[in-house]
């Protein structure tokens, strides 16, 4: 992963950092944002998701993207040498919200083996980060919601 520095790679990075695995369309806005959001520690995934699936914006078959089951990213992850056994984070819709007992997160936190947290809500790229999760995907965070604050709303595996 690339870390921009300020010109002193050495002593300091860029906060804002890019994320570990970026499945948002290239060259779209979602992407761009995507790559302004890390945590630091964690392996982090930016996509959009739902409480089965996360789509692969990259790779498209007859003109859609490739929909990731747990097992088709933890095998992604797993072939990352950035990954390291880091804790994941997911910033994709849903994939923490759990149906039957399970979540997409807890599916691929039993696959990897690590803490996998995801948002049990809609996750909202603006400002050129991820900025927040609510319960609705027609009415985002309001302008400065801090992403610590709603933290709670990711659940660890």
């Amino acid at each position: 992963r690339l870390r921009y520095a300020g010109g002193d790679g050495i002593n300091s990075f860029d906060p804002s950092g890019l994320a570990s695995l970026n499945l948002f369309k290239p060259g779209s806005s979602l992407h761009a944002a995507a790559e302004a959001w890390n945590e630091d520690n964690f392996y982090t995934v930016a996509g959009h998701g739902n409480t089965e699936i996360i789509t692969d914006h990259r790779t498209l078959i007859k003109g859609e993207p490739l929909r990731l089951t747990p097992e088709m990213l933890a095998n992604i992850i797993k072939a990352d040498p950035q990954w390291k056994q880091k804790p994941i984070v997911l910033g994709a819709c849903n994939t923490g919200f759990e149906m039957g007992g399970t979540s997409y997160a807890k599916e691929l936190s039993r696959l990897l083996r690590v803490p996998v947290r995801g948002p049990n809500g809609f996750v909202w790229y603006q400002f050129g980060a991820l900025t927040g999760v609510t319960n609705s995907q027609h009415k985002g965070p309001s302008f400065g919601w801090d992403f610590m604050k709603i933290q709670p709303i990711f659940r660890f595996y």
